[in-house]
């Protein structure tokens, strides 16, 4: 069973812009193995907040997939645009 993973992002007073650029901006994980898809959500009040939901084959396969991204630095020019550090939570699919 999949498992989807919800990230939310609180960008720094009118940096929502900025980091919406950069969330949309390739990922590359469409070649990871495990990963499923992504959709990203914009708070319909506040631009400056932002929720990623990405869908992958285990928790396993994201982890990894983070590691590596934090090993590259890859997310640095995000998180430089965060008034606070990204929440990570996973899910499992209860009804469909």
């Amino acid at each position: 069973m999949a498992i989807t993973l919800l990230v939310r992002f609180t960008a720094k007073p009118g940096q929502g812009p900025n980091l919406r650029k950069l969330l949309l901006g390739p990922t590359g994980a469409g070649k990871v193995e495990g990963y499923l898809g992504i959709k990203l959500c914009e708070d319909i009040n506040n631009p400056d907040e932002f929720v990623l939901v990405e869908e992958w084959t285990t928790v396993a396969a994201h982890k990894q997939h983070l590691a590596e991204l934090m090993a590259e630095k890859a997310l640095a020019p995000v998180e430089a645009l965060l008034a606070v550090p990204a929440s990570r939570r996973y899910y499992a699919e209860v009804f469909k």
